[in-house]
C-alpha cells in the first residue's frame, strides 16, 4: 500500500484473506512468517514501511521475536494507524467521490466495468446508503463514453442469453451485457466486412 492510500483497513482485509489461503487444507503458517510476509505489502521507502522497521527493531532488542510475532504484528497494525489515517467522515466523502467522479472515457468497458464494481464494493464496506437500482442504472449510462451510451440505447438487446428475446436494460448490470452485446455486433460486422479481411 502507498503512503498516499489512507485505506490500511483493505490492506488488512486483503492480507488477512491472503493468509487464510494458504492456511486452508494445509500446515499453518507460523506467526513470525506472517509478520514479514506483513511487510512486503509496503513498499521499500514507504514511512509505513519505516514504522514496520522501528517495530521490528524494538521487537528484536526486546527478544519478542520470533515468539511473540503475532503480538508484534498486532502493535504494528496498531501504531500504523497513528502515522497516515483518514477519518470516518473522510473515507466516507473520498469514496463518494471517487465513485461519482469515475467515467469510462478512452478506456475499455472491460476497465470501466471493474472500476465501476470496485467502487461499489467500497460503497458497501464503508457502510455508505447505496443509490437506488435506478440510480445505478442512470449513473453507469452517464458513465459510458458516447459511442457506447449511443450504440445501446438504439435498441433492445438479448440480455438474457441469445436464445432469450431482447429486452430493455433495467439495471446496471443489464446495461453492461448490453454492452457486451452491442460490442459483439460491432466486432461481427467489422469481420464481415473489408476489415475482417
Amino acid at each position: 500500500i502507498q503512503d498516499n492510500d489512507p485505506d490500511l483497513d483493505r490492506l488488512d482485509q486483503d492480507f488477512d484473506s491472503m493468509v487464510a489461503c494458504y492456511s486452508a487444507g494445509g500446515k499453518q503458517p507460523r506467526s513470525i512468517d506472517v509478520l514479514h510476509m506483513y511487510r512486503g505489502c509496503l513498499p521499500e521507502g514507504s514511512t509505513r514501511r519505516k514504522v514496520y522497521g522501528i517495530h521490528m527493531r524494538v521487537a528484536q532488542r526486546e527478544k519478542m521475536i520470533p515468539h511473540r510475532a503475532d503480538e508484534v504484528l498486532a502493535k504494528i497494525r496498531k501504531e500504523l494507524r497513528t502515522f497516515i489515517w483518514e477519518t470516518r467522515m473522510q473515507k466516507v466523502t473520498r469514496i463518494e467521490r471517487e465513485f461519482e467522479n469515475l467515467e469510462q472515457g478512452r478506456m475499455s468497458h472491460a476497465d470501466f466495468r471493474a472500476l465501476w464494481e470496485n467502487k461499489l464494493q467500497d460503497l458497501i464496506e464503508s457502510g455508505i446508503d447505496m443509490p437506488t437500482p435506478d440510480t445505478l442504472y442512470r449513473k453507469y449510462l452517464q458513465k459510458l463514453n458516447s459511442t457506447l451510451r449511443n450504440g445501446v440505447m438504439q435498441k433492445e438487446w438479448r440480455i438474457d442469453g441469445f436464445d432469450q428475446p431482447p429486452r430493455a436494460a433495467k439495471t446496471h448490470q443489464d446495461l453492461a451485457r448490453a454492452v457486451a452485446c452491442y460490442q459483439e455486433e460491432r466486432a461481427d460486422i467489422y469481420a464481415a466486412g473489408d476489415g475482417g479481411a
